[in-house]
């Protein structure tokens, strides 16, 4: 059964989270779930992209973006060569090249243009507690029949971490712009088994209390890890194992009155490899 495509999160999931500096670094943009891309996003969705580099601020070249869809010539080939991301199947993902030319961290930042949609009130609950892990009365909202539309508005972005060379740049540890995002507030290249790592959730700049957030990682795809923002937008993570890990949340929140939408939601995701 195909997921709806609202409920999509988006994830960047580079080939190599740690690369040599001046290489060229694959930048696998999924559109699903972590684990499993359902939708190949193409450049007419994307607002902006950029990355922070030693150098500062700056936008990403999208000349190399393409995208894989299934039966292709294309994803023939990935499926055949299943390299990439350790032999993740890369059917219905996106992809674009990045060339670290200092060594530091580049914290890569995608922003999806706005899009809007208008869903039955069952499917609406069902993606609050599985996506969103809201449990909301929606009948305090105006909803009591199962058949009845929400209309819903909503923007996602997605950041990742790719290090070039053995430094780490403290910028890691401050947020980089965008609408919303996940800031991690201890050291990722010198992170191991048995620390705790903290974030810090931002939205437009500001820190974000009591918002869920699912963690998971690459090695467990039944892991769905629910924690809540603290008042000042932190949560915790105990790292358990070394792997690639991922945090995202949706913050949901009613439209205002002259709004032609019920809500509006910004999504985020954070991916980063712990060694």
């Amino acid at each position: 059964m195909t997921t709806p495509a609202w409920s999509h999160d988006v994830f960047l999931k580079p080939a190599s989270y740690h690369v040599e500096t001046g290489s060229q670094a694959e930048i696998i943009v999924c559109d699903g779930s972590f684990h499993e891309s359902v939708y190949a996003i193409t450049t007419g969705s994307v607002s902006d992209l950029q990355v922070l580099t030693p150098d500062g601020l700056r936008s990403v070249d999208t000349s190399s973006w393409d995208s894989v869809k299934q039966d292709s010539p294309l994803w023939k080939l990935a499926k055949k060569r299943r390299g990439t991301l350790g032999g993740a199947n890369l059917k219905l993902t996106s992809s674009f090249n990045y060339t670290p030319e200092k060594s530091g961290s580049h914290v890569l930042g995608l922003t999806l243009y706005e899009f809007r949609v208008a869903i039955e009130l069952d499917h609406f609950v069902k993606y609050l507690k599985e996506e969103a892990g809201q449990d909301w009365d929606m009948a305090a909202y105006g909803f009591t029949e199962p058949k009845d539309i929400v209309r819903e508005r909503f923007t996602k972005t997605a950041k990742s971490i790719v290090q070039a060379g053995g430094e780490e740049s403290p910028y890691i540890n401050e947020p980089m712009g965008l609408l919303v995002e996940i800031v991690p507030k201890d050291s990722m290249s010198s992170s191991k088994v048995g620390d705790i790592l903290s974030f810090q959730l931002f939205e437009e700049g500001a820190p974000l209390p009591n918002q869920p957030v699912i963690i998971g990682r690459k090695g467990d795809p039944d892991l769905h890890l629910v924690v809540t923002s603290d008042s000042d937008g932190m949560v915790s993570l105990p790292i358990t194992h070394a792997d690639v890990w991922f945090l995202k949340f949706i913050h949901i929140l009613p439209a205002p009155e002259d709004d032609p939408m019920d809500f509006f939601s910004r999504w985020a995701s954070l991916t980063f490899e712990i060694q």
